[in-house]
């Protein structure tokens, strides 16, 4: 086994690629960037988001709705892992949206650690479930649970 010799001039690794000599071909080419979410964005759901007249501001950190200023807060798109997963995400936040007063009027000024909380997230996670079983989007790739 013959180790090659690398000769560096400094001991900073910045940039330190450029330093050296007799590196191997994979250290200078660098590893390939890895898109995080290689799925494209779902028309149909997309459409059915629109339709509900959510204020849907995506794009932002975290993903939250807002009662108090009746808006729903999403990452952009490419944060996660794949189409289900931000759809998911965004039929959870707008079950939460639901709840306003405007429309069914369910409290939503509790806060984590309480019953009516658990009870609040219970029905957004349900009401997503069903979000993604509509029959006419059901088939889709980005509505199904990805199995193991």
């Amino acid at each position: 086994m013959q180790v090659a010799r690398m000769d560096c001039e400094t001991t900073s690794t910045t940039g330190a690629e450029n330093q050296c000599e007799n590196l191997p071909d994979n250290i200078i080419a660098g590893k390939p960037l890895r898109v995080r979410n290689p799925d494209a964005r779902d028309g149909l759901a997309d459409k059915f988001l629109l339709s509900t007249g959510a204020d849907i501001r995506e794009g932002h950190g975290e993903a939250y709705y807002m009662p108090g200023h009746d808006f729903i807060s999403l990452p952009p798109f490419e944060a996660f892992k794949g189409a289900d997963h931000f759809y998911n995400v965004a039929f959870h936040e707008l079950t939460h949206w639901t709840g306003h007063s405007s429309r069914l009027s369910r409290d939503l000024r509790k806060r984590f650690g309480c019953r009516e909380y658990a009870a609040e997230e219970l029905i957004a996670e349900l009401g997503a479930a069903l979000m993604r079983l509509r029959p006419d989007m059901s088939t889709r790739r980005s509505f199904r649970r990805r199995r193991p």
